[in-house]
């Protein structure tokens, strides 16, 4: 018996992940066959940084932020 993860399957959430960090996350877990769903406000991020992500994901913007005091 295996203990080998099929990655080609796997599918990764990436909260953020249009943002700097996120967005480095998403292209590294692509690149290794994952994929990847990006979820987004775009608030503090850019929907341009999806070009960098040459593999296909998916992604939700989430425009429902709300601000805690």
């Amino acid at each position: 018996m295996s203990t080998e993860i099929e990655i080609n399957c796997m599918k990764i959430l990436v909260t953020g992940g249009a943002g700097f960090i996120g967005i480095h996350t998403t292209i590294s877990l692509s690149e290794k066959g994952f994929n990847v769903i990006i979820i987004d406000s775009l608030i503090n991020s850019s929907i341009n940084a999806m070009r960098r992500i040459e593999n296909g994901f998916a992604f939700i913007l989430d425009q429902n932020v709300y601000k805690v005091n």
